[in-house]
């Protein structure tokens, strides 16, 4: 959200409930559909105080009700109705006035200072199997050079390509202050791109940007290959996966009756059970997965925390508790402040 400088929130005219908001620069826009984050996503953009566009689309739809889709989207976010566009992606009706609205709305980047310290926050990262690592970041300030360095991992890197997503990788030779664009450079493992890092030139000293929160992993399980002998093929497919999803983590675990397996994070259970598919798919690999967890949180005795995943590690009903003596003081766990919308004749008030 803090890499981008504006925001789309696209409504389905012909449908009751919103869909996804979805981030944008001023040229690019990726939709993906009715998402179910569409309002803590919305709050998410609000807070961080990035200008957001409302826009309904599939207005052509014989099922469209812009008028009635319009009012449910003022109660909800507070927007009003004349601020909101109608679209439809089919015929080209609105699209004119939207490119309009992004360039009107959205406020330019920020002017290029050449003498200012180089920062880029790094948002996004694919690999290429040919030039390695291809980082996508947001410069904050000055302009790329031929040696960056990593605020989070310190590693030095050359760089070899830089350029803008127009909408395909389009080479420039330099990026300056303001823009969205890719960096190519010796980064060979995908790993070594942290989502949220702040790169800088070698020899400069420069405080990290703030205020990036990459996703995490709330839903935890284990993957274990059906044959144990497989195991060494299911970790390269693993890893291979990772590289097209940044939000997943892995990490080695054992069972006694399984044998070696990985530990997967994931966003929630549909994301999980897609990582399972995908593996079968894409790699064929025959797995087990075992019942997904939630992250719990340990807070000990002497006052530090710690972060457990794995029925494995959680404490006997023994060690919890004042009165027990052990050494945990109580678990924590993680809850959803969520809003559910329904259709009025859902409610009790009309029943």
């Amino acid at each position: 959200m803090a890499a981008c400088q504006g925001a789309l929130l696209l409504v389905d005219a012909t449908r009751t409930f919103p869909s996804a908001l979805n981030e944008i620069s001023p040229v690019q826009l990726n939709l993906e559909g009715i998402q179910a984050q569409s309002i803590s996503v919305f709050h998410v953009a609000k807070e961080r105080g990035v200008r957001i566009i409302p826009v309904l689309n599939k207005i052509d739809l014989p099922t469209a009700a812009p008028d009635r889709i319009a009012a449910q989207m003022q109660s909800t976010f507070d927007i009003l109705p004349s601020d909101i566009l109608q679209v439809s992606a089919k015929t080209g009706q609105g699209v004119a006035e939207l490119l309009r609205a992004i360039v009107d709305r959205v406020p330019p980047p920020a002017t290029s200072d050449k003498a200012a310290k180089m920062r880029a926050l790094l948002f996004d990262s694919q690999y290429d199997r040919y030039r390695g690592v291809v980082s996508m970041v947001s410069l904050q300030s000055g302009q790329i050079r031929d040696k960056i360095v990593s605020c989070h991992t310190r590693k030095k890197y050359d760089v070899v390509d830089v350029g803008i997503m127009h909408p395909e990788e389009e080479s420039t030779g330099l990026l300056q202050t303001g823009q969205v664009g890719y960096i190519t450079c010796n980064m060979k493992e995908s790993t070594e791109a942290h989502i949220g890092d702040t790169l800088h030139h070698a020899g400069d000293s420069v405080e990290p940007l703030p205020g990036f929160r990459p996703a995490k992993a709330m839903v935890f399980a284990g993957v274990y290959p059906l044959d144990s002998n497989e195991f060494p093929k299911l970790e390269e497919s693993i890893k291979r996966l990772l590289l097209t999803d940044r939000s997943v983590t892995a990490n080695r675990e054992s069972s006694a009756s399984l044998g070696q397996g990985i530990r997967l994070g994931a966003l929630g259970s549909l994301h999980m059970d897609v990582l399972r598919q995908r593996l079968e798919d894409e790699y064929a690999a025959q797995v087990i997965v075992t019942a997904p967890t939630v992250p719990y949180r340990l807070v000990m005795r002497n006052g530090t925390e710690k972060e457990v995943s794995n029925p494995v590690e959680f404490p006997e009903p023994g060690e919890v508790g004042t009165g027990s003596g052990g050494n945990v003081k109580e678990i924590l766990e993680p809850i959803v402040n969520a809003t559910i919308i329904v259709p009025e004749g859902g409610c009790f008030a009309h029943n």
